[in-house]
């Protein structure tokens, strides 16, 4: 490994510690509009790196940000977009909820589990994840297994793009394929 990438990754890792909150990973550090909040697809895109890392301060944060979030998941099923950890404000998105919050979540909660082993935690995000499949497959709109994005309905809020997008798609198939891996597996107390 060269003396660059080494100074680069230790400074990213020393970064992504820095976010790490009792309620989660926030997406900034910075007080600028609305970042110092936990993101659901930053803080399990960062917890993921904890996990490729096993860097147990990030992996033990991701699992904040997945209680927080699931805390928080409304009562049709959506994940929030991000929840403000001073204040507790929750924001499902601007226009319409978010799709991608919800494959994230599922994505990020089985992957955690996986990694970890840690049964109490996976008991409390179990319900969630099922609520989160049930949202999704009601944004399926035309029943044939592909969920339909709204304008506005992930992380490209301000874009005019809506649709069978591939990027909501494919984390949802992969969200599923990880959700029916561990189905599979007995569980141990």
């Amino acid at each position: 490994m060269n003396q660059s990438f080494e100074n680069i990754s230790s400074e990213a890792i020393a970064l992504l510690h820095q976010l790490c909150t009792p309620k989660g990973i926030l997406a900034s550090n910075i007080e600028a509009e609305n970042y110092k909040r936990i993101w659901a697809r930053d803080s399990i895109v960062c917890g993921l790196a904890g996990i490729w890392l096993k860097d147990g301060v990030i992996m033990d944060a991701l699992k904040n940000s997945l209680l927080t979030l699931a805390q928080h998941q409304h009562p049709q099923g959506m994940i929030p977009s991000n929840v403000d950890p001073k204040t507790h404000h929750v924001s499902y998105g601007s226009l319409v909820g978010r799709i991608d919050t919800n494959t994230w979540f599922i994505v990020g909660s089985c992957l955690y589990f996986q990694h970890t082993n840690d049964v109490d935690t996976w008991k409390l995000l179990k319900p969630t994840i099922e609520k989160c499949r049930k949202f999704l497959q009601a944004s399926e709109f035309n029943g044939k297994g592909w969920i339909y994005t709204p304008l506005s309905g992930n992380w490209a809020d301000e874009y005019p793009v809506h649709g069978y997008t591939l990027y909501d798609n494919v984390l949802r198939l992969w969200g599923e394929q990880l959700w029916m891996e561990l189905k599979e597996e007995p569980m141990h107390n």
